[in-house]
């Protein structure tokens, strides 16, 4: 794996932060280059946002111990979405847009947290008092401790509290990696400069941070294979149930490129790719927000469960129809933590497209619950263990959601060759096919034939399913920039809220601006918000 040109600062004292912001003085110059690069805007805004976080952290905690900085970059999944946790291919950018946490070591477990911004109130919690009261030695358990302390949060109100998103990587770190020897804390505060809301990992980056900043004060190191998963597993504590794309997205990311990598069933980083020349990536924030501890939490939840439960009657295919890769593939995984597991990521990988389509063909469109403890009881405490992520729905749409994990593995597995082409048409087809697996609203005859018709005599990859995350007013969105110039767009992140990307040449970009003001913000009273798409490196310590 490609590493990074300069290295991280490490702890200093804070006279050695300021004087080498003042003078622009190597080796911080090196390094901030190596991460953001060397447009002079952008360094200017780099050096005032540090300068700010170091005096506010004098301020909180005094001006005497030695501070390291952590950062962890927003990211893009441009093609790859809702796939990560089944073993699909992402393809995603790291932001400019950061979250930053400068941190000094303690000689305790105790953790003091406060945000530069005031929507966040100091925080301060000990390690010790956040583990389980019994035992918890895999990821099962861990998700089922997990969720009791999710459903003990909605019982109290609690939920929301962002201490959950900076103690996930302590507890974790403690109770799984570490439980031999404690772990010290830090003294730490943040500057997020990762717009909240808009589907570009904000979250994910408040945990990514706080791992950086518990492996540095504490001198550990996680493996580059392991980074990122445990990284997911750490914030499945927050509550939500997603995979670890993200993170890799956040951690492996490099300026200038975009990132064609794999988490599941282990890390693969198989590429950078470049850009398409000529165009640029918009991103426009919908202003309506996802809330992921609430309803749309409930509904992410159930899609992920979906996949698992679906991924019942793919073994059980798969084991039928093609046993001696069923039996490779479970054989090399009998150490997991998920015994068996086989993921979509690898059907598409090892099966040849008729044979995919057979298995489409032969999925249940929907089950209910009664219908899921019928079908698998041998099966039925794990089965239960998916249903305790969520409420009831009236039922599961198997084949939909299985038909669009398949087909976003293939869009993603396209994607490497779109690029290398240059063929930004194409690349921005792929985006539309994949917003019709998520599109609620505005569906013409070939969306609905996309999400709903099993056809062999078309590619896999221009099948949509039916993912159902978008809303109404993402899907607007998504209309109007093709409407005005955009090759693509598409939903970023998780959906329900949040933002969309669209992908548009270089001439369209100001056109694309002010008709997505003037066809959606203003009749929507809502406030523009558009983001241009520029890159950094992955995340660690400055």
């Amino acid at each position: 794996m490609s590493k990074l040109p300069a290295a991280p600062i490490g702890f200093q004292t804070p006279s050695w932060w300021r004087d080498a912001l003042a003078a622009r003085s190597e080796p911080l110059q090196t390094r901030l280059v190596a991460l953001y690069g060397s447009d002079e805007e952008q360094l200017v805004d780099r050096h005032e946002a540090l300068a700010r976080l170091l005096d506010g952290f004098a301020q909180r905690y005094g001006d005497a111990q030695p501070v390291a900085i952590a950062r962890a970059p927003g990211r893009l999944n441009t093609i790859g979405r809702h796939v990560d946790h089944r073993g699909g291919y992402v393809n995603t950018v790291s932001l400019q847009y950061d979250t930053l946490m400068a941190f000094a070591r303690r000689d305790d477990d105790q953790i003091r947290a406060d945000d530069l911004s005031s929507d966040f109130q100091c925080r301060q919690l000990r390690i010790a008092d956040m583990l389980p009261d019994a035992p918890v030695t895999d990821m099962a358990s861990w998700l089922a401790w997990t969720q009791q302390l999710a459903d003990r949060r909605a019982a109290d109100g609690t939920r929301t509290d962002w201490v959950h998103k900076l103690a996930a990587a302590a507890v974790y770190l403690q109770h799984m990696v570490c439980s031999d020897r404690t772990l010290r804390g830090f003294d730490g505060l943040i500057a997020g400069a990762v717009p909240r809301a808009m589907g570009l990992s904000s979250s994910s980056c408040i945990v990514v941070v706080s791992i950086e900043a518990m492996l540095a004060g504490n001198r550990l190191e996680l493996p580059d294979d392991e980074y990122a998963q445990r990284c997911g597993v750490a914030e499945w504590y927050v509550g939500t149930r997603g995979g670890c794309g993200d993170h890799a997205a956040i951690k492996f990311g490099r300026r200038d490129r975009i990132t064609h990598v794999r988490t599941e069933p282990t890390l693969h980083v198989a590429g950078y790719m470049p850009c398409p020349t000529g165009h640029q990536l918009l991103v426009f924030d919908s202003r309506v927000v996802a809330d992921k501890t609430g309803a749309a939490g409930q509904q992410f939840n159930e899609k992920t469960a979906t996949y698992a439960l679906g991924e019942f009657y793919v073994r059980r295919w798969l084991a039928y129809t093609h046993h001696a890769l069923y039996e490779r593939l479970t054989h090399e995984r009998a150490d997991r933590a998920v015994d068996r597991q086989i993921y979509l990521g690898d059907l598409v990988e090892h099966l040849d497209e008729p044979a995919l389509f057979d298995l489409l063909q032969q999925l249940p469109r929907r089950r209910t619950r009664h219908d899921l403890r019928r079908d698998w009881p041998d099966q039925r405490d794990l089965v239960e263990s998916f249903f305790a992520s969520h409420q009831e729905p009236d039922s599961y749409a198997i084949r939909d959601v299985i038909t669009f994990g398949l087909s976003e593995c293939a869009r993603s597995d396209r994607l490497p060759d779109v690029l290398h082409d240059n063929d930004a048409a194409a690349y921005g087809r792929l985006m539309n096919i994949s917003q019709d697996g998520d599109r609620v609203a505005n569906m013409d005859d070939q969306a609905s034939a996309r999400k709903w018709s099993i056809d062999p005599s078309v590619p896999l990859y221009e099948h949509s399913g039916d993912y159902h995350c978008s809303l109404e007013p993402l899907d607007q969105m998504v209309d109007v920039a093709l409407d005005s110039g955009a090759l693509g767009a598409q939903v970023c992140g998780a959906g329900l809220g949040g933002s969309v990307m669209a992908l548009v040449p270089d001439e369209q970009v100001s056109h694309l601006i002010e008709q997505m003001t003037r066809r959606y913000y203003h009749p929507t009273n809502r406030q523009p918000r558009c983001l241009p798409v520029q890159t950094s490196a992955g995340a660690g310590l400055i």
